[in-house]
């Protein structure tokens, strides 16, 4: 997901302290987070919003195992 993030140009930062780690996104005013766990589950949590839209298809690629 990390890659996915970077490769897009949007600002996050990892909290790694979190159990479980959380990534934390923002572009402009809109933010959404995602959390990664031991399993390999992802959940993105955040507002309807565009970004969080966003993440929930780079979300589905990665499951489609489209890795970046």
């Amino acid at each position: 997901m990390k890659r996915y993030l970077q490769a897009s140009e949007l600002l996050f930062e990892e909290r790694t302290k979190s159990t479980p780690p959380r990534l934390t996104v923002k572009c402009g005013t809109q933010k959404g987070s995602v959390q990664i766990y031991n399993s390999g589950k992802v959940v993105i949590q955040g507002p309807g919003n565009d970004l969080v839209k966003l993440l929930n298809d780079m979300k589905a690629k990665i499951d489609k195992g489209d890795a970046r």
